[in-house]
């Protein structure tokens, strides 16, 4: 693991009381709870994602969401210093919120050459990226948790992923993210290809599609869409 992400553990930087507030806009009992959380991944879910990426050996990755770097210093770390990357990276909170942290310790590890940083919203940026071609071989979503947000990150994101190509989603026990997971593997051409394990009793639909943890890796098996317009399969 990378010096600096291991230091970053050590410390166990948290979320600001401003960005509680004003970001994600808890003021009551659970604001003191989030209060108390390391602001960024955690030890097992970085692990994950450092063998992913060390499997996968991408070009081009994207992360939605910086924060203190947490994940982007995995991701960077994960490759050959030696081979021709490119680490797409969009949090438009990074200088109000989060005081550039995520950039300044991406710059002391070296990655600042290989990041390509947006400002943007990720609904902003991603359609950006689709329209210029771009195309990517992994991403990890860790951006805006309501259903929605996620599901238009992970809509872009499927467009200009290759085939082949990985996506990880953060905190995919989420009730807002879980859902959109079992579509994606039910009625979609991704498989699951890393998890972490279940904190609570699994379902059995999650059972049965391989799904659990709070992260969760799937991987593009195919790009065409031969969908016709009635075409659904219940996922819970």
């Amino acid at each position: 693991m990378n010096e600096l992400l291991e230091n970053l553990y050590k410390n166990s930087p948290k979320l600001t009381q401003e960005y509680i507030r004003d970001v994600l806009k808890l003021t009551d009992h659970r604001a003191e709870l989030v209060a108390n959380i390391t602001g960024g991944i955690s030890l097992p879910e970085t692990e994950l994602l450092c063998k992913l990426v060390a499997q996968q050996r991408p070009e081009i990755s994207l992360e939605v969401g910086l924060g203190y770097g947490f994940s982007a210093l995995a991701i960077c770390s994960s490759t050959p210093a030696n081979e021709q990357r490119t680490h797409i990276v969009i949090d438009p909170y990074q200088e109000k919120f989060w005081k550039n942290l995520g950039l300044r310790h991406l710059n002391e590890a070296g990655y600042s050459d290989i990041v390509d940083f947006y400002p943007q919203k990720s609904y902003q940026a991603l359609p950006q990226l689709l329209q210029d071609g771009v195309r990517v071989d992994f991403a990890f979503i860790d951006g805006w948790h309501t259903f929605d947000y996620v599901l238009v990150d992970f809509f872009y994101i499927d467009k200009i992923l290759k085939n082949g190509g990985v996506v990880a989603f953060d905190d995919a026990d989420w009730k807002s993210i879980r859902p959109l997971i079992r579509y994606i593997v039910t009625n979609l051409n991704y498989k699951v290809v890393g998890t972490l394990p279940e904190k609570h009793k699994r379902e059995l639909i999650d059972i049965e599609l391989g799904i659990e943890g709070s992260c969760i890796a799937l991987q593009k098996i195919s790009d065409k869409d031969n969908r016709e317009i009635f075409f659904h399969k219940a996922f819970f």
